[in-house]
């Protein structure tokens, strides 16, 4: 099966944080393009408060992102960790303005995404940092790895915490509830050390940000491309 490795963009808002915003997305894009990753995932920058991008501000960045590498093999998606709760008063307002090619979300969210986008990869986050499912074992974990599975097209988890790779222990169990063509998604924690023991663990999907930043400038998060380019030949190696 095909590994994958997504550059996760870290986006400010347009109104709070000006017109930095998006050239900080676009040239975080062109490292992730030019140094060989699948795609970017765009995500608002949760840890930088009033500075972090709005869905409105992801509309416009996607639609930039989608004009300039819709022809090349390159995939845009937007991170929308809303639970199903939460979707009810935004969903129309996303489908009224983008239909992104990828779309991560909360697995249980996914039941309803899945429907006003059939087209759509879904990444669904289950056994999530943040979540009271993360430390989830034995049957639990296998009962929502099957509904990950079932309502979603790369069923995704996590570690404790931002920057913190899932245990292997974890992988290696998640994968044994799901079907061998079904994919599995990491998005947290991956680095140049861990990525290919995650892998043999049996990760398909990498979604990165944390060990790819070389610095933060005036709330950007800057990306380093060299390591994203040994993060590319990491995963890639493994075809």
């Amino acid at each position: 099966m095909k590994r994958r490795f997504f550059v996760v963009i870290h986006a400010l808002s347009l109104e709070e944080y000006g017109p930095l915003a998006l050239p900080h997305v676009r040239e975080s894009a062109r490292i992730a393009f030019e140094e060989g990753a699948h795609g970017v995932f765009l995500i608002p920058d949760y840890v930088k408060g009033f500075a972090k991008a709005k869905l409105s501000d992801l509309s416009i960045y996607y639609d930039f992102l989608n004009e300039e590498y819709q022809s090349k093999d390159f995939l845009v998606g937007i991170n929308f960790l809303l639970r199903r709760s939460e979707l009810d008063g935004q969903l129309e307002n996303l489908v009224s303005e983008i239909n992104p090619r990828m779309l991560q979300t909360d697995y249980l969210s996914a039941t309803v995404t899945k429907h006003y986008f059939p087209f759509t990869q879904i990444f669904g986050s289950f056994a999530f940092k943040g979540s009271k499912q993360e430390t989830a074992t034995g049957e639990e974990l296998k009962v929502l790895s099957k509904l990950a599975e079932k309502y979603c097209d790369v069923p995704t988890t996590s570690g404790s915490a931002t920057g913190v790779a899932a245990p292997i222990e974890k992988v290696k169990e998640i994968r044994s509830y799901l079907n061998s063509e079904t994919r599995l998604g990491i998005a947290s924690g991956a680095d140049i050390q861990n990525v290919r023991p995650l892998i043999d663990a049996g990760a398909t999907d990498f979604l990165v940000a944390t060990s790819l930043i070389k610095e933060v400038k005036d709330k950007r998060d800057i990306l380093d491309p060299e390591l994203v380019k040994k993060m590319v030949r990491a995963v890639r190696s493994y075809g």
